[in-house]
C-alpha cells in the first residue's frame, strides 16, 4: 500500500500496464497488476498472491511465510522495479 503512494513509480508502471515483459520484468508485471486490480476493482479485497510469489522467487529472503524486515522488503522492492524499468 505505501508504495502505491509512490505516484511517479505507479504512474510510470500503469502507463505500461500490459506490455512489460513476464521473463525479463516480472515484478513489474506483478506490481502493476496489483496497483491496476487496486484501482479497478468494485471487491472488498484482492489478493496480492502474484505480487507475494514473484518477490519470493526473485529473492529467497521473502519468500513464502518468512519474517523480514520491512525496511528491506520495501528496498528490495523499489531497487528490482527500477532495475526492471530500465532493462
Amino acid at each position: 500500500e505505501c508504495l502505491s503512494n509512490i505516484k511517479s513509480l505507479s504512474n510510470n508502471l500503469l502507463m505500461n500496464y500490459g506490455t512489460f515483459d513476464i521473463e525479463k520484468q516480472p515484478l513489474c508485471v506483478a506490481y502493476s497488476s496489483l496497483i491496476f486490480e487496486l484501482l479497478h476493482t468494485n471487491e472488498k479485497y484482492i489478493s496480492p498472491k502474484l505480487f507475494k510469489d514473484i518477490i519470493g522467487k526473485l529473492n529467497p529472503l521473502f519468500e513464502g511465510n518468512h519474517a523480514a524486515d520491512a525496511k528491506d522488503l520495501i528496498f528490495f522492492i523499489i531497487e528490482t522495479l527500477l532495475k526492471h524499468l530500465i532493462y
